[in-house]
């Protein structure tokens, strides 16, 4: 019985977790706190580089992402040899290709 519970449970947080994915993908709005000393860091780069802090905070963001999923930006790939942005290409349809399956595996477990 508390197995079914659980499982019951477990169902409802996911169902739960990608409506919320959902509401966050629609509005692309990310929101978070930075300590004094941080937010203080931060809005001293964003002051040397003449942007602002949710800018420069973004573009991080995007730069980490990328680097997670094995994406190349069009300066670094343009640096490359032929054969190094075949290999990078590639690189990126695979992560691309996991990110696709992943998400249509979540969305028929959801349903």
């Amino acid at each position: 019985m508390n197995n079914e519970r659980d499982k019951g449970l477990k169902e409802r947080a996911q169902k739960t977790r990608i409506a919320a994915h959902k509401r966050v993908i629609k509005d692309g709005t990310v929101q978070f706190r930075l300590d004094a000393v941080n937010m203080e860091r931060l809005l001293g780069l964003a002051d040397e580089k003449r942007t602002g802090a949710g800018i420069l905070a973004r573009m991080w963001v995007l730069e980490r992402l990328n680097k997670e999923l094995g994406i190349v930006t069009q300066e670094a790939f343009a640096a490359k040899s032929l054969n190094e942005r075949l290999m990078q290409l590639q690189t990126q349809i695979d992560a691309l290709s996991k990110v696709m399956k992943n998400t249509i595996t979540k969305q028929a477990k959801a349903s």
